[in-house]
């Protein structure tokens, strides 16, 4: 028989199923008095179901119980699966989150995290590795506290997170320099930018330097696309911008972040043209995940181009996680999607 193995306390995972909750104890066949383990029921919106585990008879299958719970996602990629998306959240600075209420919910929820605290979630979660960045532009009064509680965080856990650098384009040469002497000198492993926050798109001459020097320093970078959560103009981060980058820069690889919603189609379009273009499912709740991107990403052209994330704490790990097996993604995809491409893109070297 099959088996899966347990998150949390109750909460079981099986690869593709979905959700089992561990019902009463069961027995074997009849005139067997060996328990066989709980019944495994298979949940979903709509329904609430007994789940077999594949067997066709619809027979209840063992499910093994272990003395050390292990995350769904490990039964899949046993490393673990890589976010290339985490925000720094840290209990000082004075972090907010309210420009996003609206679409993620009162910043209240999103309680400050240490960095052992920050390691000890994507553990329950099965997460082994993450892009981490300091807080977004604005969402704090001190952003140099906000960097230096990233770097500190990066470099007391040097096997498990990687440094995006943020800086401002309308800072000119200094933000050049500043990406070169993070990345040189802090290990940074990306350039994360958000056209919204900064008011031009991502094909502007503001950003050229940067993108010159990332190519020069060998490192991607990740732009966001889409409709942002913040209430600001949205065409700025239209994925039709991504075309001249990808053109002008053909040695910059460049990958997208935040579904591209609405405009998704015109994203799977470049990355089908663009070979140095790949994506990040950040930001979404993988039940809400884009069926454009998962029709690309479960075929063969698409399985190498997009990658796990969750703009963490904006998304939770825990709820990633849970909502991930029922989203689409076929079997093939899985391993790529979880941590290979990432492994790829951003951790080269190791």
């Amino acid at each position: 028989g099959s088996t899966c193995s347990a998150m949390r306390c109750g909460t079981w995972w099986t690869r593709g199923c979905g959700r089992v909750e561990l019902g009463s104890i069961s027995h074997g066949p009849a005139g067997s008095d060996r328990p066989l383990g709980r019944v495994a029921t298979f949940v979903d919106s709509a329904e609430e179901r007994l789940h077999p585990f594949g067997a066709e008879d619809g027979s209840k299958v063992e499910v093994a119980m272990t003395s050390e719970p292990v995350p769904w996602v490990k039964t899949i990629v046993p490393e673990g699966a890589i976010d290339c998306y985490v925000n720094a959240n840290p209990p000082q600075g004075g972090v907010s989150w309210d420009r996003t209420s609206h679409v993620f919910g009162s910043s209240q929820r999103l309680a400050p995290l240490d960095a052992t605290g920050l390691i000890t979630a994507m553990e329950l979660a099965g997460i082994d590795r993450a892009l981490l960045g300091p807080p977004p532009m604005g969402s704090t009064e001190n952003p140099e506290e906000g960097y230096r509680w990233t770097l500190d965080a990066v470099q007391r856990y040097p096997e498990r997170l990687k440094l995006s650098v943020r800086v401002d384009p309308r800072d000119g040469i200094a933000a050049v320099r500043r990406l070169e002497s993070m990345v040189r000198n802090d290990g940074g492993a990306a350039l994360r930018l958000v056209p919204a926050l900064v008011g031009v798109p991502m094909s502007d001459r503001i950003y050229y330097a940067l993108y010159a020097k990332c190519i020069e320093l060998d490192i991607p970078v990740t732009v966001t696309v889409g409709m942002p959560a913040a209430r600001v103009s949205s065409f700025i981060q239209h994925p039709r911008h991504l075309d001249d980058v990808c053109v002008f820069w053909p040695e910059l690889t460049i990958v997208s972040t935040h579904g591209g919603h609405p405009w998704s189609d015109v994203l799977v379009g470049m990355m089908a043209q663009w070979p140095n273009l790949y994506h990040m499912l950040s930001a979404f709740a993988p039940r809400y995940y884009p069926p454009e991107l998962i029709k690309y990403l479960n075929s063969s052209r698409g399985r190498s181009k997009v990658m796990f994330a969750t703009d963490f704490p904006l998304m939770s790990f825990e709820r990633a996680v849970q909502e991930l097996p029922s989203c689409g993604i076929s079997d093939a995809a899985w391993p790529n999607f979880l941590r290979h491409n990432a492994e790829t893109i951003f951790w080269r070297s190791t």
